[in-house]
């Protein structure tokens, strides 16, 4: 049992102005002057802003620190935006890039160059959140009635709803299947067995994550009579208790499997002059 109410208030930020957070909860409650019915209500709500990784030096990179040597390597992912190919793996019949001198290249508008490390590398970790974004709103009530000296009715109801996002950098391309010297976009004139890209055109990968709850409880509770002798002591109760929960989990910047707005495909040209579309991702 409460009686009254009280009002609670934060904000916060970060030093750098982002990161920030609101959070707000609220209760309040009353007794009758008989104390033989009361009644208590709160709620609350909170929201926390992302940050990202890239956002602070500590974490813009990923670090890889040798305990023996005492020296750090910047980590860095082969597989950027302008793609990477191995000239290595290109199959019989194929040509060595145009362009490129080493055993790796990446495309350019007109032909190939050569890939080279780290300028050619993708900074896997800057898109990565820091602080996961979230928010969460929530209500809870309850209530009593006393019905005799021996017997109270309660009910209690919870509801709570939460938000929270995930995300990651844009999601590889890695030609595990060959790219067929008959493609369209393959002028190499042999298969490709190693060729790679950041498909930052689908956006970074989010992992979208929504729980909902709900509870309610229906019962009564009390002692038992003092005529009853040596149960006099006792207490009991009865109640039913219904809950759900529900759990909506989405993501963006993947690729769907039979989602045909995220299949990577094969394009083949045939002797005829028409092309083959075939799925392959």
């Amino acid at each position: 049992q409460f009686d009254g109410a009280d009002v609670t208030l934060l904000t916060s930020t970060s030093q750098h102005g982002d990161g920030t957070e609101y959070d707000a909860s609220a209760v309040t409650g009353f007794t009758t002057k008989d104390k033989e019915t009361y009644l208590v209500v709160s709620g609350g709500y909170q929201n926390h802003q992302s940050i990202l990784a890239g956002d602070r030096g500590f974490s813009n990179y990923q670090d890889a620190y040798d305990y023996a040597t005492g020296h750090v390597t910047r980590a860095a992912s082969l597989t950027s935006p302008g793609g990477r190919l191995d000239a290595t793996s290109i199959g019989p019949g194929g040509m060595r890039p145009p362009g490129c001198t080493s055993d790796v290249c990446r495309p350019t508008g007109s032909g190939f160059t050569n890939f080279t490390v780290p300028d050619d590398t993708y900074n896997e970790a800057a898109t990565n959140y820091l602080y996961t974004p979230s928010s969460r709103y929530n209500l809870f009530g309850t209530a009593g009635n006393r019905l005799t000296e021996n017997m109270t009715l309660i009910v209690e109801l919870l509801y709570l709803h939460r938000n929270s996002d995930r995300q990651l950098s844009p999601v590889a391309f890695q030609a595990d299947t060959p790219i067929s010297k008959d493609s369209i976009y393959n002028p190499l004139g042999g298969d490709i067995l190693d060729y790679r890209r950041r498909m930052t055109e689908l956006g970074p990968r989010k992992y979208l994550d929504q729980i909902t709850m709900t509870q309610l409880v229906v019962g009564a509770n009390g002692t038992v009579p003092k005529e009853l002798g040596i149960l006099k002591d006792w207490t009991w109760e009865v109640s039913h208790n219904y809950g759900v929960t529900d759990s909506v989990n989405g993501t963006l910047g993947v690729k769907v499997p039979n989602d045909p707005s995220t299949r990577i495909q094969y394009i083949i040209r045939q002797p005829n002059g028409t092309h083959l579309v075939i799925p392959c991702v």
